[in-house]
């Protein structure tokens, strides 16, 4: 049986934001490279290496090798600065770095990190409760999610059936915590919190 209260509890932006984030927030801000500005290519890749490493370590995830922690940056940053199409975003990255720009670099290495993590603690979440071969537990997660939110989604002029909703629960997981995080946003604005 599916505890849609658990998962929701699990859900909740207070719980993400002190289960996952503000270890990376912590990481990011303790971390002071040696030059904002770097000389070469050898040495850019040596500083987003270690800012990497220090990264994981600092959040519990161990300390890669430096091959690891290489393929890492050049994945997030070619993600990052992919705005030209010819050009890759690692090297768009690594201009910027020469040009004492490090710091947006390293802001970039933090905000993909910080992602992927919540993206694996929301997956954990999801494979805790459901089995994903299991066509019975998502049709009953779907169910659980449908009753209890129904209302809201009425008032809101949405109009959704079980099927609808038990096409794809994973993507129900993360428009919940979607809500969830702008209900909470918007709150803390009215409230006069940053």
């Amino acid at each position: 049986m599916i505890d849609i209260d658990a998962i929701l509890d699990q859900l909740d932006p207070e719980v993400i934001n002190i289960q996952v984030l503000m270890k990376h927030d912590v990481a990011r801000e303790r971390y002071q490279p040696v030059s904002l500005q770097c000389a070469d290519g050898r040495e850019f890749q040596e500083a987003v290496t270690r800012y990497v490493r220090h990264h994981q370590q600092a959040v519990g995830e161990g300390t890669p090798s430096e091959d690891a922690a290489r393929d890492t940056a050049t994945g997030i940053l070619d993600r990052a600065f992919s705005d030209d199409p010819f050009q890759e975003g690692y090297t768009v990255a690594e201009q910027l770095a020469v040009d004492g720009r490090l710091h947006e670099v390293l802001n970039e290495l933090h905000a993909g990190l910080r992602g992927r993590a919540q993206g694996a603690y929301l997956k954990g979440v999801f494979l805790r409760h459901i089995d994903p071969l299991s066509r019975s537990d998502h049709l009953e997660l779907s169910r659980a999610f449908y009753e209890r939110f129904r209302t809201v989604f009425e008032r809101a002029g949405i109009v959704l059936d079980e099927q609808s909703f038990m096409g794809n629960t994973r993507a129900l997981f993360e428009y919940y915590r979607q809500v969830l995080d702008s209900i909470y946003s918007r709150g803390r604005r009215a409230w006069g919190r940053p």
